[in-house]
């Protein structure tokens, strides 16, 4: 806190606080004592992420007696002192207008030594050990405290409370039972708060929508959003983000909630023709997939004023919920587009409406639910409803009490993930390829969040709940992309790998030898200063897939249709290309293909 308290004993120190609490200037033999201004607390140093400056933290009453607090660089209380008084008045602090008066309050600032530091940060989430969100601090050291600061006014997602976990458990998870799609988007949060402090899995989404990609509504998607959000936040339907957002909007939210689930609803919010639609519904999942975005100035806060900041990347990769009518599989086909593998496993389809369902969102409805005579589908309707207005009453007491769970078994908590994950693979359908290992990670993922929260006593259901809603989704959502597509998946990937260790790069060759030429299966070629190609020997190429071979065809096609593949313009029925390795005086045919195929999305 303030340094007058202790220095007012000094003699020499010439500033007290009164008994009206008010900065007053000592009575000495050259001037007669007065108050000069308010009183004023340094409260703490502040550090702000993206900043270099050190800032004094203050506060004041100001005119009307509304308490004030504000940062000050503290290059500005000795450099530039006008500046920092001008900072003061405009947000009401009274001081006497004396130059005199004026040096000694800004000393007084300068010579401030709080004791304790906060470093501000505008991501919510794991950071070390613990877990920061918007009511609490970390602290880091005995002078050292994290706290939370978002960029702009406007927080991020909603992590209100309402009630306590004991009402949402009596009166909303019992209808969310119902539901495997509820059930798994319930435990959709819990899998976020555990994906990057205890595994590898990358980023990703679940997008909800109508059976067949029949543009049908009140199915209960939406709903399935909302009870997922009661975890964590208040869910509001009005408040619900949606597609329409921009990339820039989705990128800072992003950024802000590594460790948060995100739930976004209704792609139909998009504005464009079907192409526009189909690109930003891409560019979001490779995004919030891989976790890149661009580089932005960092600035916080309208209570800031110097403008010295760092640049960064920023971090990105989440997980999130979002609906639709359509799946993403049909948006992109309307949009002329061919999903490519990796972003079916950054953003998966999953039908809204379970295997052989006739009621929406739902396998079943509660004991005595169904009125005489009323229709099935009524009767849902009316369900969801009702979970909605549960959700809305008991909210946001779940996912803190979990977090605790997991703070508390920190350091065992990563192998209790991976075994769990590791139990839902085997009970999962067999696993044929990496394509199918990468994409049950999702589920296995959730399938652990949830039985941890069981033994957290944060979900009250029984353990099959969990297993059987978890698996119903994976096995739908599978379902949905037809085996030969995975195993072309699989297969391109193990073309990049073998591209990766098994070429010769002759960029800046003029000349090979010629048993070079002889042994090496491939080599990368210069195009020109920036652009290069790689020209792989077609017998390579035959032998990667000779326990396969259909599959050099389903390679070829895939890499051709997703413009990596070099073929000669003349001749568009020939997937090889001529050309001349440096010292060779021979053009022979090889496979080429763009250089981009290395970091390709199809590779991811």
């Amino acid at each position: 806190m303030s340094n007058v308290a202790s220095k007012s004993e000094d003699k020499n120190y010439p500033l007290v606080y009164n008994e009206n609490k008010k900065l007053f200037l000592k009575e000495t033999e050259a001037s007669v004592g007065h108050q000069i201004g308010d009183i004023l607390m340094a409260l703490h140093w502040s550090k702000f992420e993206g900043h270099e400056t050190l800032h004094l933290t203050i506060e004041f009453n100001d005119l009307h007696n509304k308490l004030v607090q504000m940062d000050i660089p503290r290059s500005q209380l000795s450099g530039n002192p006008k500046l920092a008084l001008d900072q003061l008045l405009n947000r009401g602090y009274e001081c006497s207008r004396d130059k005199e008066d004026i040096r000694h309050i800004l000393r007084y600032l300068d010579e401030a030594r709080p004791e304790k530091t906060v470093h501000f940060t505008s991501r919510l989430g794991w950071h070390r050990k613990m877990f920061l969100s918007e009511n609490n601090t970390i602290a880091l050291d005995e002078k050292n405290i994290l706290k939370y600061r978002p960029t702009t006014s406007t927080q991020p997602i909603d992590l209100g409370t309402s009630s306590t976990l004991e009402h949402w458990q009596e009166y909303a998870l019992p209808l969310i039972e119902c539901s495997s799609r509820m059930v798994f988007g319930v435990c959709q949060p819990l899998a976020a708060a555990l994906r990057k402090p205890f595994t590898k899995i990358e980023g990703g989404g679940i997008h909800l929508h109508s059976p067949s990609g029949e543009e049908t509504s009140s199915i209960g998607k939406t709903t399935a959003i909302l009870a997922s959000t009661s975890v964590f936040g208040k869910p509001d339907r009005l408040k619900l983000l949606n597609w329409q957002a921009t990339m820039t909007g989705r990128e800072e939210l992003a950024s802000q909630c590594t460790d948060f689930l995100i739930c976004m609803d209704e792609t139909a919010n998009i504005e464009g023709n079907a192409k526009e639609v189909a690109k930003i519904i891409s560019k979001t999942a490779f995004m919030f997939g891989s976790g890149q975005t661009k580089i932005r100035s960092k600035k916080f806060g309208p209570a800031l004023t110097d403008t010295s900041v760092t640049t960064k990347a920023e971090s990105a990769d989440i997980l999130y919920l979002s609906t639709g009518e359509l799946s993403i599989a049909q948006i992109a086909k309307n949009g002329g587009f061919k999903r490519l593998q990796g972003e079916e496993v950054r953003l998966i389809d999953l039908p809204a409406v379970p295997s052989g369902g006739t009621i929406g969102i739902y396998e079943k409805l509660p004991n005595n639910w169904k009125k005489e005579g009323e229709a099935s589908q009524l009767a849902a309707a009316r369900l969801s409803e009702k979970v909605e207005r549960s959700c809305s009453k008991y909210y946001g007491t779940a996912l803190p009490v979990f977090i605790a769970h997991v703070e508390n078994h920190f350091d065992e908590m990563q192998t209790r993930v991976k075994g769990l994950m590791q139990e839902f693979e085997k009970l999962a359908p067999p696993i044929k390829t990496g394509w199918d290992k990468r994409y049950i990670k999702r589920f296995a993922l959730s399938y652990a969040a949830g039985m941890i929260a069981i033994d957290a006593k944060v979900l009250t259901w029984k353990k099959d709940v969990v297993k059987d809603a978890v698996l119903s989704c994976y096995c739908d959502a599978r379902g949905c992309i037809p085996e030969p597509q995975r195993e072309t998946s699989d297969a391109v990937q193990k073309l990049v790998k073998f591209l990766s260790s098994n070429i010769l790069d002759v960029r800046k060759s003029k000349t090979t030898t010629l048993e070079q030429r002889k042994k090496t299966k491939g080599f990368r070629l210069k195009v020109t200063d920036r652009k290069s190609k790689i020209a792989l020997k077609p017998s390579a190429f035959k032998h990667l897939f000779e326990s396969n071979p259909s599959l050099c065809d389903a390679v070829l096609k895939q890499l051709c249709e997703d413009g990596l593949l070099m073929m000669e313009k003349n001749r568009p029925n020939h997937m090889t290309k001529q050309e001349r390795i440096p010292g060779s005086d021979e053009r022979l045919r090889y496979y080429v293909f763009k250089a981009k195929i290395l970091k390709s999305k199809t590779s991811k």
